[in-house]
């Protein structure tokens, strides 16, 4: 996640077996940066990467694939996977949308239309192995209420994967397993009468697939509602179990840079997109990043975690939870 380099330029992004990286500097007038992959340690270029190359470029777990996302203009972006040749890399695959991508025209509540112009992205998630790489799709869709003119954003996000063929556009692509169907009203509309009852401050919400459950985002952070069954009514600071995960990895640690009253906090980092999903009627799956850096960026010394759990709730309590450390390059 860290780099090494002079001011403006960076190493980034090592290849398991540590004989690429991929180098980025600034152009020469400043208005973007500019990527391409280096061999180690010598640091020749192997092959330049497009203009507008976002985010992490992902590496297979044999160091012969790698995957990234790929932005040509505003709203235009593509997913290329590329498998080494030599130490030339040639792409294999381009996605420019997901399978099933007109998911996001339909599904949002009763009385809402679409405004069209609806969008769907998809960027490398991770490596299943040497030749299959998960992907995660994102849609986005205006919808409004003309009864009210009230507008609203409806949102699907899925994960799918691709195993690489030997030849371009072989890769054969699997049904994506649809991970939340968000909608995310404008700043008046109001929630549901059973999630403002449960939870007055709420900003945004997920409902589970059954409707019995909702995931809803305070400025106090993400928050657990049952709104129907046994527990009905009971609400669950969800963030702040999460946050005892990584307080367990935390404390034993003494990181530079500790403060005593806020010691780290819970982020969204650019090359990990935190999720907070129903993966069922009754579990939830969760993956986000603290810091003790909470603008995001890496230096030496500081302490960053990731988690990866599940909240049963039924039980009301992680089913399955794993807290790694994340090292940054000095």
């Amino acid at each position: 996640m860290g780099g090494l380099g002079m001011a403006g330029e960076k190493l980034e992004c090592l290849s398991p077996d540590g004989k690429f990286a991929v180098h980025r500097k600034d152009s020469a007038d400043g208005s973007e940066t500019e990527s391409e992959i280096v061999s180690l340690p010598e640091r020749k270029q192997v092959q330049r990467l497009p203009s507008g190359t976002q985010g992490q470029i992902l590496w297979s777990p044999d160091s012969k694939s790698l995957a990234y996302s790929w932005e040509e203009a505003p709203r235009i972006t593509h997913l290329f996977i590329a498998r080494a040749e030599g130490e030339i890399f040639n792409r294999i695959e381009t996605l420019d949308t997901f399978p099933g991508g007109t998911l996001s025209y339909s599904g949002w509540p009763k009385g809402w239309k679409s405004l069209g112009g609806g969008r769907s992205y998809v960027s490398p998630r991770r490596w299943l192995s040497a030749d299959t790489l998960e992907m995660e799709g994102l849609a986005y869709q205006k919808v409004a209420r003309p009864a009210d003119e009230e507008l609203a954003m409806w949102e699907v996000r899925v994960h799918f994967s691709a195993k690489l063929g030997t030849k371009e556009g072989t890769a054969v692509i699997s049904k994506p397993t649809i991970m939340r169907r968000d909608f995310e009203p404008a700043e008046d509309a109001k929630p549901p009468t059973e999630i403002s009852k449960a939870v007055p401050e709420t900003l945004r919400w997920t409902l589970a697939p059954d409707k019995a459950a909702a995931l809803v985002s305070t400025k106090a952070g993400v928050k657990l509602a049952e709104l129907k069954g046994k527990h009905a009514g009971r609400v669950t600071a969800l963030e702040d179990e999460v946050t005892q995960l990584f307080a367990a990895d935390f404390k034993p640690s003494h990181p530079a840079g500790e403060n005593a009253a806020k010691p780290f906090t819970v982020v969204d980092l650019m090359g990990f997109s935190a999720d907070w999903v129903f993966r069922s009627n009754n579990e939830i799956a969760i993956q986000c990043e603290a810091t003790t850096n909470e603008d995001g960026e890496h230096y030496e010394g500081m302490w960053c975690a990731r988690v990866e759990a599940v909240w049963n709730i039924a039980n009301h309590k992680f089913t399955q939870q794993k807290v790694t450390r994340v090292t940054s390059e000095p």
